[in-house]
């Protein structure tokens, strides 16, 4: 596989693309660099959380928003009655990406939890808790 630095003008910094397929084909995967995952991913969570998820990083498969959304339609026909919620990071710097799921697949409910980074489960673990005892009081 061949590697190249992700262009600046996406904002991905230290971040790498990998071009599974060769270089005159699309993209494949993005590994994140460490720069990157520290602002953008971890900047809420503990600093051990992001040194011991930089060592864990592994390449990510890249996804075009038309296929995706072709790919993740959720219908009754496809995933029957399942109640769905969906956890909104409200430090995410990506924010965009979750609220366009929520359009597009739209949950029973969702909630913003104050202070979360991507990784919710480490900049805010006792709200996430929360709302999981929250949700399994109501649909189970």
């Amino acid at each position: 596989m061949q590697y190249e630095e992700m262009s600046a003008g996406a904002d991905y910094m230290d971040s790498q693309v990998i071009f599974g397929n060769g270089m005159g084909k699309p993209p494949t995967a993005v590994l994140l660099g460490p720069k990157y995952m520290e602002t953008k991913t971890y900047r809420c969570s503990p600093r051990e959380d992001l040194e011991l998820g930089i060592t864990l990083v592994r390449p990510s498969p890249i996804w075009e928003p038309e296929q995706a959304a072709k790919d993740t339609v959720v219908t009754k026909e496809k995933y029957g009655t399942v109640a769905r919620a969906f956890v909104v990071c409200d430090e995410e710097r990506d924010g965009t990406f979750q609220w366009w799921q929520i359009k597009n697949n739209p949950p029973n409910e969702y909630i913003v939890i104050p202070g979360s980074d991507h990784m919710v489960m480490f900049s805010q673990p006792g709200l996430l808790s929360q709302y999981f005892l929250q949700l399994a009081g109501k649909y189970f």
